[in-house]
């Protein structure tokens, strides 16, 4: 894996924190289906066009929002990062020695807004675990399934998308 980009930024996000929202819980009719609405069983970390970042709770409904600078979710299993457009890693296991982001994003969550120096520097141990995890995962071989994962969430993302937003259009007209 070539993540000398990615890498980079997460040193500039080490440096100077970007501003953090938690997600809260979203009411089922404010989820728009041109944007995928879905959950996660861990959490979510995303880095928006815009230079926010949105920390989504396990089980809580959000959108998708397109092709993000930076999506990470993390589980007490596993991991999966994309860094601009492109997965670096797609459900990586990692245990629960080696990986805390499960519990520093729970603490995390926990903090009020105006505690900003306090969320900073745990949005900074936090990119610390991601920078910790990547690393340990890029002496591991990629596995032929892996490869399979990668095709089906391409086809999910390019193609499945598409349709639903086709099907709503003919349901519209209909």
């Amino acid at each position: 894996m070539d993540g000398s980009d990615f890498y980079r930024r997460l040193e500039e996000w080490l440096a100077s924190p970007p501003p953090l929202t938690v997600v809260a819980e979203t009411e089922r009719s404010a989820l728009r289906a041109e944007f995928n609405p879905h959950v996660h069983a861990g959490w979510e970390l995303k880095l928006l066009g815009s230079g926010e970042l949105h920390l989504v709770p396990p089980g809580v409904a959000h959108e998708a929002t397109g092709i993000c600078p930076l999506s990470l979710e993390a589980g007490t299993g596993g991991m999966t990062l994309l860094f601009e457009g492109r997965f670096l890693f797609l459900n990586w296991p990692a245990g629960p020695r080696n990986n805390f982001l499960p519990e520093l994003f729970a603490l995390l969550a926990r903090i009020p807004a105006e505690e900003e120096r306090l969320r900073g520097q745990l949005l900074r141990a936090a990119f610390e675990a991601v920078r910790t995890l990547a690393r340990s995962f890029e002496s591991v071989p990629d596995a032929p399934e892996d490869r399979y994962t990668l095709a089906l969430d391409y086809l999910k993302r390019n193609y499945y998308s598409r349709l639903c937003k086709s099907l709503m259009r003919a349901e519209k007209n209909f």
